[in-house]
Formats: structure tokens, sequence, C-alpha cells
């Protein structure tokens, strides 16, 4: 692969760091030489001191297995959300792998190069990142997300420190930005389609499990069903949970070109709502299911479960809660955003007291995923088929 960069000025160095130089193995990991084609500066890289991140994957121009020229462009200008950026390990900090665009986890070095998206992230239970300084950026995911740590969890490790070598351009010289690339907006929602959603106190309550599990038992059950997670940070082990399940149609955020949906505003997050419907009703599916992330407290979650779109076109709302106190707390937040729950499940589930406790106070069913799931699933059922009832 030869990364080829303008050189108007003549560059060779990046913030004072040169492009010539040795890897950590001796090898020589950049050259610097006149290209043949204009006035371009040419600098080869050795193909294996390139890490392409997973989220390379959904750029085919970018994906490691094309073999295609990438061209780079050293700048000091900032970084915007969704830029696809090339950056070196300074200091190995929280994330020691990277999961590249070959489905395979990468060791990470000092000194590697890796090619990755930059963005936000909000993550109670790991990072908050609101901003993007390219002089201080930190690995947010293992999945190729960068941006600027603000604070973080106290379990957390502090990130991986980067330091960012430039723009990745395309073959026309035009830097690659993952959103203006990838995301086409619809507004339109189809008919037929009237999905579930699953909503949480926060993170790691459940969610992404429950998800994936009743999208498996309503498939054994004989029905179509597409799963899909709207919002979140760009990482692929949610997309893998979900294409495991034998679903007609599993899809999430950043195959539309967001590396992250955090502080991404209402009619983005209704225009890839409706995107995603009408990518899931082109295979027929009997039941979607979406999964949204985070907390029912978080920015984005908040703002779409008042959106009247999501309201007037969904089945119904599945909550995960970790105890009985904040599956209160969320039926509570839920129905005062006008939402009926079909049911409580994820981590509750674990403690029969915890159940007792919330089932003393509402008569929302508590339902296990883990063992009765049957009749989630028919509770879901009856919601689809009464609003596709209705429709008629």
């Amino acid at each position: 692969m030869s990364i080829v960069m303008p050189s108007s000025n003549n560059r060779n160095s990046v913030n004072g760091s040169s492009l010539n130089g040795d890897s950590p193995n001796g090898k020589l990991a950049f050259q610097a030489h006149s290209a043949s084609k204009g006035s371009a500066t040419s600098v080869e890289v050795v193909p294996n001191h390139v890490k392409h991140s997973w989220l390379m994957g959904k750029l085919p121009m970018l994906r490691k297995a094309s073999n295609s020229n990438i061209h780079f462009e050293p700048s000091d200008a900032a970084p915007k959300d969704g830029d696809c950026v090339l950056a070196k390990t300074t200091k190995v900090g929280n994330h020691t792998r990277l999961f590249t665009d070959e489905n395979q986890y990468s060791r990470v070095y000092v000194n590697d190069l890796i090619a990755g998206v930059v963005g936000s992230r909000y993550a109670t239970d790991a990072y908050h990142a609101t901003e993007i300084d390219r002089d201080n950026l930190h690995m947010l995911t293992n999945g190729g997300l960068m941006g600027t740590v603000c604070d973080r969890h106290r379990s957390m490790k502090k990130p991986t420190e980067l330091e960012m070598l430039g723009f990745l351009l395309d073959s026309e010289g035009v830097r690659i930005n993952m959103k203006d690339r990838l995301f086409r907006p619809a507004f339109q929602f189809p008919s037929g389609i009237n999905p579930v959603f699953t909503v949480g106190t926060g993170m790691n309550s459940g969610k992404t499990t429950s998800t994936a599990r009743l999208a498996h038992a309503l498939n054994i059950a004989g029905h179509r069903v597409a799963v899909v997670k709207l919002t979140g940070s760009a990482s692929h082990r949610d997309i893998h949970e979900f294409n495991a399940t034998g679903a007609v149609f599993s899809a999430d955020f950043s195959e539309y070109g967001f590396p992250s949906t955090y502080l991404a505003s209402q009619k983005e997050l209704e225009g890839l709502y409706c995107r995603m419907m009408n990518d899931a009703a082109a295979h027929s599916p009997d039941v979607v299911l979406i999964e949204i992330a985070d907390g029912v407290y978080q920015r984005e979650t908040e703002s779409l479960l008042k959106s009247e779109l999501l309201q007037s076109t969904a089945a119904g709302v599945v909550l995960t809660a970790a105890c009985a106190a904040s599956a209160v707390g969320i039926e509570q937040a839920v129905r005062h955003s006008g939402w009926d729950p079909v049911a409580v499940t994820g981590l509750i589930t674990n403690a029969p007291l915890f159940v007792k406790e919330f089932s003393a106070r509402s008569e929302t069913p508590v339902c296990d995923t883990g063992k009765n799931i049957d009749e989630i699933c028919g509770l879901i059922m009856s919601r689809v088929c009464s609003m596709n009832s209705s429709a008629k």
C-alpha cells in the first residue's frame, strides 16, 4: 500500500514528527520520494505496518483487503466528526488490542500506525469524549473510534494515546469522511413495519443480550426477524451478536456512516431510523427489534423516546434494568414519555428478590430471556400483530 500526500509545501513531517523513520522491528516504515503523477510526494508504508481498524471495513476503498492505494494528507487542520485519519500510537493504555477490518484482534504497540475514524463517545462505564482535539487524541473503542477523553469511569485505565498524522483521502484527493460518504437519511417510513425497541437503565443492564436472545428465539419460532442497533459507539461486538441470531437482516448505525451517534441531532437520528427501517423492510420481516444504546436519560435515548415518529410507528418497548429500584424508575420514565412497556427483563431477572420487589409495585411483567423466553416473545408478537391489524 502506498500513501500519497499533496506536496504543495513539500512537507516530510507532521507536527514535528518525521515521516522518514524506522519501525520498532527495524524495518523501514516510511519512505518519502517523488511521485510520477503530478507534483505529489508519495510516502510508501510497508503494508503490515498499517493496522486497518474495524471501521475501515465500512468503506471499500479503505479496506486492507482491497490492496488499493490510500492517499494521505499531512495537515494541521482540526478534524471533524467522521473524518478518516492515520494516527500513530504514542502510549499504550486501556486499549491494548485493536479489532481490525479482517475481524481479528491485533495487539497494539507504541509507534503502530492505525487507520481509524474520529468522533465522540458517551459511555457511563467507560469513556466520555465530547470533542476532537488532534493534539490530545485517544483510542475510544477497539474498533477504531478516536477522540479526546474528557472523563472516564473510575474503573477505566487511562486511554491509549495517539498522534494524528493526517487525513486519509480518496483517489481524487478529497478527504474521506465516513458520515459524508455513507449517511443517506430517509424520511418516509415503510408500511407494515412496527418495531419493538429495547431500552435500558444504562450500560450493561442487559440490552444487547436480551435483544439478541429475543431475535434468536423469534427466529427459531418461525418468524422472519430483523434486528438493528440504532445508537451507540462503534464496536464489533453488538453487530456480531445480532448476526449470530439467524435474523434476515441485521445492521448497526456504523454501517450508515456514524462512528458514534453521540451528539447527533434528532433529525439525523430520525433520518437514520427511517433509512434502517426501509432497508429492513426490503427483507419482509415479521418483526423488527431495535436496541437503543446507553440509558433512558442519555441525550439521544431521551430524545428518541419523545419522538412522535417513533411513538407513532413502534409496537412497543422492552425495558432492561439491573435491580427493582432502577426498573421502577425506567418504567416511570418511559410511561411519562408516552410509552406502554411490553415487559421488563435484563439483569434484574438474575435476582428473584428484585423481581418480587418490582412486581409488588408494578403490573408490567418481568420476563427472563435466559429461561422462559417464550412468554416475552408472545407478548412482543401480540403487540406487533395488534399494531398491524389496526393499520389495516
